[in-house]
């Protein structure tokens, strides 16, 4: 599959090495191009330029290239470890479509044995990048660090407040077990906490 054809090329002033200083990130990772091999790499970064599930996030849709410009001046400290950066998937016409882009580009990366590294967007992004293992039929476990757990009630479009409803609720599934690691409990409600107890999530 070319990735290409849902991915768009960072900017020369990310991409060029020389920009960078000798042993940084921004000096080490690989830009994606259709002769690139994906087998030869780790570890991959997806830039997503999508904020309309947001319910109050506006701009998260720029930060790809945004958290780039600091995470590109860190030093990459680990040998072995390959990294490729793919580039940014843009907004399609609906989320939807975006969505689909996602999730092709996930399910490509990890048949491949690459980790996807997903960033900017929204948390509602979670979603397309579930559906990139249930496209392989891969079983998983979601495990959220966030300030609350995004349960929310199940409408028609998909947003950050509702998106683990919508993976829990989704047919066939292939979630395993959701566990929330932390969350603020000020902006939990008390019977989300219930809910979760009676689904057996931790």
């Amino acid at each position: 599959m070319e990735l290409s054809i849902y991915l768009e090329s960072l900017v020369t002033e990310l991409s060029s090495s020389d920009k960078w200083k000798k042993n940084t990130l921004g000096y080490t990772i690989d830009q994606y191009n259709d002769d690139i091999k994906l087998f030869d790499y780790d570890i991959a970064l997806v830039g997503v330029m999508e904020e309309r599930g947001s319910t109050n996030n506006q701009g998260c849709g720029d930060a790809p290239n945004k958290i780039r410009q600091q995470f590109y001046s860190l030093f990459h400290r680990f040998e072995n470890v390959k990294v490729l950066d793919l580039g940014n998937i843009k907004a399609g016409n609906s989320y939807r479509d975006t969505y689909f882009a996602l999730t092709s580009v996930v399910s490509e990366l990890v048949k491949k044995e690459v980790v996807p590294i997903i960033i900017g967007g929204s948390h509602d992004l979670t979603y397309a990048n579930y559906q990139a293992y249930e496209k392989l039929e891969q079983v998983v476990n979601l495990v959220t660090i966030d300030r609350s757990i995004d349960l929310g009630l199940i409408e028609e479009d998909i947003t950050d407040e509702n998106f683990i409803n919508h993976i829990v609720m989704h047919q066939p599934n292939f979630l395993f077990n959701y566990s929330s690691v932390g969350f603020q409990s000020y902006f939990v409600d008390k019977e989300i906490d219930s809910l979760m107890e009676r689904m057996h999530f931790d």
